[in-house]
């Protein structure tokens, strides 16, 4: 069984709840560890995506501090992730017995 995964910081990775616990493991743990990605098409929601990540004003200018289009680069990174597909986003599935 595989458990969706998401970064939250450098720090670690944070599954979903399962079994009514998060899982948490550290990227370096988990190198190697993790299934094939899957691409998810985001080309439907990506501008309401981007209007999201615009309301954290604080953040943007530091996570994106190397660039003052933060909307290209988000839109061309998904463009290029999902390549022919259309924009996506792409996760790597983990093995829970690997978290």
């Amino acid at each position: 069984m595989t458990v969706p995964i998401r970064v939250n910081s450098v720090r670690g990775v944070r599954g979903v709840r399962a079994g009514g616990r998060r899982h948490v493991a550290s990227l370096a743990t988990l190198s190697g560890k993790g299934g094939e990605p899957v691409l998810v098409p985001i080309g439907e929601t990506l501008e309401l995506r981007l209007e999201a990540m615009a309301c954290y004003a604080s953040q943007v200018p530091v996570i994106f501090r190397f660039s003052q289009d933060f909307f290209g680069v988000v839109a061309n990174f998904a463009r290029e992730v999902g390549g022919e597909r259309g924009p996506a986003e792409r996760f790597w599935p983990i093995a829970r017995e690997n978290l």
